[in-house]
């Protein structure tokens, strides 16, 4: 319900709207308003596409740089992607991916002017940071500020010996 209240909250007005989804993805006019097939170039929708389903995820990997995605929409209808009108059997152009989530919306024109959206969620893996592998665990340089070290640094010696101030931080 819709409450629409007075400024001096003396009087309200209260609205229902009862919504009716069509079960077989026409408007009210019954003009088609879905897509019969969504395909995307990289990875796999999640869930599988049904037509009364509005919002899928993918995961790529993160040397995935762009995928394409090619809907099907009924007959009477146009799918646009980012604004590209799409032709039936054709892909659209590549999408660019980001690290991270990037959201490719797909819409549905109707011939009555009705507008349906498809969200797919195409979440790019961060590339994780790599550590050099070494089986090298031999200082190259070691020095102190509060004074030299004695013997002089050498890599293969491991006892060393400095002297500081008896009240030395």
């Amino acid at each position: 319900p819709v409450v629409v209240t007075s400024k001096d909250k003396k009087s309200a007005t209260t609205y229902s709207i009862k919504i009716y989804r069509s079960p077989d993805g026409t408007t009210a006019k019954g003009v088609c308003s879905h897509l019969d097939s969504l395909i995307v170039e990289k990875g796999a929708l999640i869930p599988s596409f049904s037509k009364t389903h509005f919002l899928y995820t993918v995961q790529v990997d993160e040397d995935v740089t762009s995928t394409t995605v090619t809907p099907f929409a009924c007959a009477g209808a146009q799918a646009l992607v980012r604004g590209e009108l799409i032709s039936e059997w054709r892909a659209s152009r590549p999408q660019p991916l980001f690290p991270g989530p990037n959201i490719v919306a797909v819409h549905v024109l109707t011939s009555d002017g009705s507008r349906v959206t498809y969200t797919v969620v195409v979440t790019r893996k961060l590339k994780q940071p790599t550590i050099a592998s070494s089986t090298d665990s031999i200082l190259r340089m070691l020095s102190l500020s509060c004074g030299p070290l004695r013997p002089p640094f050498e890599p293969d010696h491991l006892v060393y010996q400095v002297h500081v101030p008896m009240y030395s931080a």
